[in-house]
């Protein structure tokens, strides 16, 4: 009598060891790896969310919450959050694609990978993913029953998501690295209720010169905004290790940053 054969691996979730299935086109570290602090889901679902959380060593210390690139939750990510920690900072990373592929993190140095990844961010619904970063603000805000301001941090994807966190959320500041895809969502910017730090890169392949523009003329002459170009600059230019990695933007850029977020969040 034959025995009914297992059901193929679910490339979207860890497997029994904490890896991803070898049928997603994406690195696959152990989750356990990448997140160090569970969540509880939005809108009182069962179940967590992984993030990555890096502590400040004053426990009152303001939040930050770093958005991720559409690369995931990857070391660059989790470089960042330990930085802000030094920095005074309590830094918290969420795993946003949680409801597509939990935990799964892209090589930008692997061409099929970053095709994958690119599919996947457009597969990402926006709204949603703003909803979740409400939650996640709110439960920062709120960490060991010791409340504190919180901003945001946003790189690529995640610099959209912090453009429209800073139109449509309750945040304290948010800092924008080169968000893809704001110029469809300019209608929100009557709408930013915090201070906003937007850095762009001149010679960005996904934010051409042209939409540069319109976004210089719609968000520079807000009172709130404060709007910075990299003219040697490309897409990627402050991810450590990347290939367009630029050191002397990037320090320009962190610093800028930095200043921003100890201005409003302290």
């Amino acid at each position: 009598m034959s025995s009914t054969p297992p059901p193929p691996p679910d490339p979207t979730r860890p497997d029994e060891s904490g890896h991803l299935s070898d049928a997603v086109g994406a690195t696959k570290p152990p989750v356990t790896a990448l997140f160090n602090h569970l969540l509880p889901l939005p809108d009182g679902r069962p179940g967590t969310l992984n993030g990555y959380l890096a502590r400040a060593k004053d426990p009152a210390a303001p939040g930050v919450v770093v958005i991720q690139e559409m690369l995931g939750v990857n070391a660059d990510m989790r470089q960042v959050c330990d930085h802000l920690a030094e920095q005074g900072f309590h830094a918290l990373c969420p795993d946003l694609y949680w409801r597509l592929r939990p935990g799964v993190v892209f090589s930008e140095h692997d061409a099929s990978e970053r095709q994958d990844a690119l599919a996947l961010s457009r597969a990402f619904d926006v709204d949603q993913g703003v909803n979740d970063l409400q939650h996640v603000m709110d439960w920062l805000r709120q960490m060991d029953g010791q409340p504190r301001k919180v901003g945001c941090i946003g790189y690529c994807l995640g610099g959209l998501l912090s453009y429209r966190v800073a139109a449509c959320c309750r945040s304290d500041a948010a800092v924008v690295y080169y968000g893809a895809g704001i110029e469809r969502y300019l209608d929100e910017a009557g709408t930013v209720a915090c201070p906003l730090m937007i850095h762009l890169a001149a010679h960005d392949e996904f934010i051409p010169p042209s939409t540069q523009a319109i976004l210089t003329r719609s968000l520079a002459p807000l009172p709130t905004v404060a709007l910075h170009l990299y003219r040697e600059a490309r897409h990627g230019f402050a991810r450590r290790g990347g290939r367009h990695f630029d050191p002397v933007a990037a320090e320009l850029a962190d610093a800028r940053s930095l200043q921003f977020l100890r201005k409003y969040l302290h």
